[in-house]
């Protein structure tokens, strides 16, 4: 008689929740808000009228919250007129400061 072979099971990842990020932003005493699928998403919708200055950046996703001050470098880095490579240092940065 011929052995049967083990099947394959094939590690089906399940579907994280689709939960969404929520960005808020104080910058220059106003306060700016944006959601998005994706950390990065969520920070770029944010687009400050102010691009200069300390920046109180806080961060939900679901249940946690993270609240952070950011630098004039990096706020500027971030959301001024930079170059591309400099958004992605800043955005570098900014996934050391937000582990979620």
């Amino acid at each position: 008689m011929p052995r049967e072979q083990p099947k394959k099971v094939l590690n089906k990842k399940k579907a994280k929740g689709t939960s969404l990020y929520h960005a808020s932003a104080y910058i220059g005493g106003k306060k700016y808000q944006a959601t998005g699928i994706t950390l990065e998403e969520a920070v770029f919708n944010l687009n400050p009228a102010v691009k200069k200055g300390v920046c109180i950046l806080s961060i939900t996703h679901g249940d946690i919250k993270i609240e952070k001050i950011l630098s004039g470098k990096i706020t500027y880095k971030l959301f001024g007129e930079t170059s591309r490579f400099m958004r992605e240092i800043a955005l570098k940065n900014l996934k050391t400061l937000f582990p979620i």
